[in-house]
């Protein structure tokens, strides 16, 4: 049985990047990873499956020469389970187990498919992995009709997607806007709004209630209106893929991701759990919170690779960042929106923001979250726009992570509008 300093249990950017951590700090660790990809890939990528008809994984291949990194990476494996007294993993691939002294869980999330009658249905989807992404490049055909249920990011992404490949599509979401767990009110309106003038339905406030067909997707129900459709995306969120864990007796956390501390550690000493699988801590309040977004994976690979290496470090939370075009659009946020405020027990306020750059013409919108109080302290910002919408988003990082507050916004040449 092959032994090892570190094994990283999956094979996503996240697991991968703690494995490089690791060794890169200490190349005396022998260090492994098990992923059930043959590939390291990013899914933020999937929708060029679509776009672009790219339909093979190599093409989408972020990190390679393990060997010359000395980490042994065991592709298109899958480990069964986990024997934490023993230290040895049980795997399905060229090996049947694995030995480590310290381990790394990055077993990312899967798909929410919401209890509707339906689902079984030829034409059902979900967009979550290279898989998910092939099937539906292959079923969708111009002139069809698809309902995407569910408007945040990833909703966004894959109807734009199918947009491109000639299907009609409509966008179904529970909240009364799009994207608003990412992003607030009005730059919700102005998304809205570049959709919509692309020729994508919008429907909001609304829940998908049944499927209906004979062997395949024929129509929909939403808020008790029959639509016809071919396709039913769904993309309304992720759970935390934690079975393992929950088998080993590793301890649960917020929204059934495992529970770390700020060195990444679970409740088994010298065992880490990072990604999606995860919960992490935030920033502005300390609390444990689920976020399941790319940029709080690698920053917590950062910390558990160095911690598995024996390098001690600790960290007081993550500021999650997003950014990502659709439609047309840039759309980015830094820190806290309005929703996760409230839900962290925060009292917050909204303000428009324009800034200037020399020789640039600025088409993007800009908002401002800050602690309605006293202090007035900047917690979040977000911006959408035709182009640069991203700019300023180092400053507003900044801003949140030393606690600005909106008078010293105004010093950085930022002007508040309301």
């Amino acid at each position: 049985m092959p032994g090892y300093d570190l094994l990283v249990i999956g094979g996503g950017v996240t697991g991968v990047r703690a494995a490089i951590v690791a060794k890169e700090l200490n190349p005396r660790l022998r260090v492994a990873v098990v992923s059930a990809d043959p590939v390291v890939y990013t899914r933020m990528s999937l929708d060029y499956v679509l776009k672009a008809g790219i339909t093979d994984i190599h093409g989408f291949t972020v990190y390679q020469g393990f060997e010359d990194l000395g980490i042994r990476f065991y592709g298109s494996s899958e480990v069964l389970k986990l024997d934490l007294n023993n230290r040895v993993a049980r795997v399905k691939g060229p090996v049947d187990a694995l030995g480590f002294d310290k381990l790394i869980i990055a077993t990312g999330s899967r798909p929410v498919v919401p209890d509707v009658e339906g689902t079984k249905l030829r034409g059902i989807f979900t967009f979550h992995d290279f898989e998910d992404a092939i099937s539906l490049h292959n079923y969708a055909k111009p002139g069809m009709r698809a309902c995407v249920v569910g408007a945040g990011m990833v909703g966004l992404l894959v109807a734009d997607a199918l947009r491109s490949r000639g299907v009609k599509v409509f966008l179904v979401d529970m909240l009364p806007g799009v994207a608003l767990t990412m992003v607030d009110g009005w730059i919700s309106e102005f998304l809205e709004k570049r959709i919509k003038a692309r020729g994508v339905d919008v429907i909001t406030n609304a829940r998908l209630e049944k499927v209906e067909g004979a062997s395949r997707v024929e129509r929909v129900v939403v808020n008790g209106e029959r639509r016809d459709a071919d396709i039913v995306v769904f993309a309304v969120g992720v759970k935390p893929a934690a079975g393992l864990a929950v088998e080993a007796g590793i301890r649960l956390g917020r929204q059934g991701a495992i529970k770390t501390d700020n060195r990444c550690e679970t409740s088994v000493p010298g065992v880490y759990a990072i990604g999606d699988c995860a919960a992490s801590l935030d920033y502005l309040t300390g609390k444990e919170v689920y976020r399941p977004l790319g940029i709080v994976g690698v920053q917590a690979a950062n910390i558990a690779g160095s911690n598995a290496a024996g390098f001690e470090r600790e960290y007081r939370g993550i500021v999650p960042t997003q950014y990502e075009e659709a439609f047309g659009t840039g759309f980015a946020r830094v820190g806290l929106n309005t929703m996760e405020a409230k839900g962290l027990g925060l009292n917050v306020k909204t303000v428009r923001a324009r800034y200037r750059f020399p020789g640039v013409r600025l088409a993007s919108t800009s908002l401002v979250v800050y602690k309605d109080d006293r202090s007035k302290t900047v917690i979040g910002w977000q911006a959408a726009g035709p182009w640069l919408a991203s700019l300023k988003s180092g400053l507003f990082e900044r801003a949140v992570r030393e606690g600005w507050s909106l008078d010293e916004l105004v010093e950085k040449n930022i002007e508040i509008l309301d």
